[in-house]
């Protein structure tokens, strides 16, 4: 109500406001705020992934699809509401290209990422992504499959552990004392590999 008051003509205001109604499990006023705009990209994705955890399959299996026919960089998330869609409607094969394209898309969102380490560390913990892949891959009866996406959640991981280390003492280092940190640390983890 706040937000309404303070700054009714914010043209991203559905958007924050639906955003905010889902965090507090208010699907049906997420859905409502969404519906305040006209049916661009983000608006699809949003109603997709609305209706997908009020259980409307159909509806969002729609949105969804319709969100990747238009987005020119579509979202891991989105590929990853779909694939759910399709795993729960019964046709894991689908639903597993879906989840492939959502890893996929993930690591490249990461790859185009700007900034810290600390910003794609985020990213890189989405183990969501990898769990759902994962557990499609085993009701798919692929163990070898499954066990590769566990390797590559795994090694996602190591690099999230390995930002956190750089960045936990980067801030108060002495140029010179960092270099060296790095170097020790490169040392270090070369012989945990051998």
């Amino acid at each position: 109500a706040l937000l309404e008051q303070l700054d009714p003509q914010n043209p991203n205001l559905g958007r924050e406001l639906g955003t905010l109604a889902m965090r507090l499990g208010d699907l049906e006023a997420a859905e409502n705020y969404f519906q305040r705009f006209p049916l661009g990209s983000w608006v699809l994705e949003s109603l997709g992934e609305v209706a997908l955890q009020r259980g409307r399959l159909k509806k969002a299996e729609s949105y969804l699809r319709d969100y990747l026919a238009d987005a020119q960089l579509p979202t891991s998330s989105a590929y990853q509401s779909l694939a759910n869609v399709l795993r729960q409607t019964g046709r894991l094969q689908e639903a597993a290209r879906y989840s492939d394209l959502s890893i996929e898309t993930l690591e490249a969102e990461i790859g185009r990422l700007a900034g810290s380490q600390e910003a794609k560390g985020k990213v890189r913990g989405r183990n969501d992504i990898y769990r759902d892949a994962l557990r499609l891959q085993l009701e798919l009866g692929r163990p070898q499959e499954a066990f590769h996406l566990l390797e590559r959640f795994r090694a996602q991981a190591f690099l999230t552990l390995l930002a956190q280390r750089d960045l936990t003492f980067a801030v108060d280092l002495a140029p010179e004392l960092d270099q060296e940190r790095r170097r020790l640390a490169g040392s270090y983890d070369r012989n945990q590999l051998r």
